[in-house]
């Protein structure tokens, strides 16, 4: 995970690394450490996360944009760009 230089996450922001997540595997063994897909985040500089959000793993926050407080991220938000809601939209 990166988070870049005076970015804002409020209270609550959820991160999460792996898209599709198991405690065991398809023939019932306890997963381990090398059987989880990590995903990393990218959050640029000046964005701004509000309280509540939860952010996918594998996603980029692009420069000064803005997610919504409570929004769900499962896609990359462009430069300067507003998401919210869930699943995250884009509002301008």
């Amino acid at each position: 995970m990166r988070i870049g230089d005076g970015v804002f996450v409020g209270h609550g922001v959820m991160f999460v690394n792996d898209k599709h997540p198991r405690a065991t595997n398809p023939d019932g063994s306890l997963q381990r450490s090398d059987d989880w897909e990590l995903l990393g985040v990218e959050v640029c500089d000046g964005a701004t996360i509000g309280s509540g959000a939860v952010i996918l793993g594998g996603v980029r926050i692009g420069h000064e944009a803005t997610v919504g407080a409570g929004a769900v991220l499962s896609r990359d938000v462009e430069d300067g760009a507003t998401v919210a809601g869930v699943p995250a939209r884009v509002l301008r």
